[in-house]
């Protein structure tokens, strides 16, 4: 194994990791917002929704659940082992999580602490991802 193949490994578990994370936090929240849309399982208002098409949090909570929980947790799973895809499932997690909080900052507002951190989180992914398909074209 060159230091190339260790370095690209390395990527690949990290890419994994950074998906599953998301997806351990996506995946309970998502399901609290399905199982109380009106928000108090997780201690918000539907207040936070005016400015949105949504009366009720069953919409983003189907999509936190769907794309950022389990669809995370499956793509992480094919990243950690080295699916020839993965550069496309991190790609595509990675706009969609990106795509996530910038619809949420213009819906409920600017959280900077948390959609600081998960817009850099999808920032990251996305160069992860960019990295392994050049690694791909190289091999």
């Amino acid at each position: 194994m060159t230091q190339s193949d260790s370095t690209n490994i390395r990527i690949y578990r990290f890419l994994a990791a950074i998906m599953i994370f998301v997806a351990i936090g996506a995946i309970p929240a998502g399901l609290m917002f399905i199982l109380a849309p009106d928000g108090s399982l997780m201690g918000m208002s539907t207040d936070f929704l005016d400015n949105s098409i949504f009366t009720t949090f069953l919409i983003p909570g189907l999509f936190l659940f769907a794309i950022n929980g389990i669809t995370g947790l499956v793509c992480g799973i094919f990243v950690w082992r080295q699916h020839h895809l993965s550069y496309l499932m991190g790609t595509g997690l990675g706009l969609f999580l990106i795509a996530w909080i910038i619809i949420q900052i213009l819906i409920i507002g600017f959280s900077p602490l948390l959609q600081i951190t998960f817009l850099l989180v999808g920032l990251i992914e996305l160069g992860l991802s960019l990295q392994l398909y050049r690694y791909q074209l190289v091999r």
